[in-house]
């Protein structure tokens, strides 16, 4: 298995996407850093909603901008999982 981590082109440590190549199976995998919740009461309220049941129907989303450096290991990554 091959790993490949690609980073924000913002910096910020929350949005790290991490592609998992299995060399075996030929599968691709993608994970997604979601964000942390920030500040003591943005928890609190966070947590009243989910003891009442709220769930937001889209879920949890952030993006993560790919460097114009990444774009080609990347794009040979997928070309390379798509050959098996």
């Amino acid at each position: 298995m091959r790993t490949k981590h690609l980073d924000c082109d913002c910096g910020c440590a929350d949005h790290i996407i991490r592609f998992i190549y299995d060399d075996e199976d030929g599968d691709l995998w993608l994970e997604v850093q979601l964000t942390k919740t920030h500040g003591f009461f943005k928890r609190i309220w966070l947590a009243i909603k989910y003891i009442f049941g709220y769930n937001c129907r889209y879920g949890h989303w952030d993006c993560t901008l790919i460097k114009p450096e990444d774009k080609q290991a990347l794009i040979d990554l997928i070309k390379e999982s798509i050959r098996c």
